[in-house]
């Protein structure tokens, strides 16, 4: 579940990217890590930021995310 990619990515750093909530949450129920940081230094709250999607921002912040 927390498995990073070549470039750190992990499904949560996915799914911030793309805006799905509902992944998160999943992903988020069964242990994944929500602060991670990829090889660019981004966290899944940073790249949720940067692709505007306020969902995955206010409930990443809520689970004390970095």
């Amino acid at each position: 579940m927390n498995q990073q990619s070549d470039k750190g990515f992990t499904a949560v750093t996915m799914a911030a990217m793309d805006g799905r909530i509902e992944v998160i949450r999943y992903l988020a129920g069964h242990g994944a890590d929500l602060s991670v940081k990829a090889q660019n230094g981004l966290t899944p709250l940073g790249f949720a930021s940067l692709g505007n999607h306020a969902e995955v921002v206010e409930f990443l912040k809520q689970k004390n995310a970095r």
